[in-house]
């Protein structure tokens, strides 16, 4: 889990950060995840991603101190993975990111201007280890 701070950072104005969130990054940010090994050749990965409400754009007054933000949503992920090597150095894996397809927004900026996060995407990968 994280939850950013700065430990020693003063501005090139002279305004001092130290023990102040990063700006634009969440509160927290938290990933966990689980392996399953069947056997030499069968593995299953999946994890879960949570991450809090970040700030996008800040509103300043004339000294410099925040006086409002605009805010990107907090949300929760699942992704999936499966692997299986046909042999020593050939397998192939498939993949599911954002398997419940959340919606959820990344950057909430000025004006009419929003970025979403990435609908559910699902690939398959052909790897050959040398």
């Amino acid at each position: 889990m994280t939850d950013g701070k700065y430990k020693d950072f003063v501005t090139s104005d002279g305004r001092d950060m130290s023990g102040e969130d990063f700006l634009f990054s969440p509160k927290y940010k938290m990933t966990m995840g689980a392996t399953y090994r069947w056997n030499d050749r069968v593995t299953l990965n999946s994890d879960v991603v949570w991450q809090s409400t970040s700030p996008s754009e800040y509103e300043f007054d004339d000294a410099g101190q925040v006086t409002g933000e605009r805010k990107a949503d907090n949300y929760w992920l699942a992704n999936f993975n499966a692997e299986y090597k046909i042999t020593r150095n050939v397998s192939v894996s498939g993949y599911v990111k954002n398997a419940f397809d959340k919606e959820y927004v990344t950057n909430n900026r000025s004006g009419d201007v929003i970025d979403v996060g990435a609908p559910r995407t699902a690939g398959l990968i052909l790897r050959y280890d040398m």
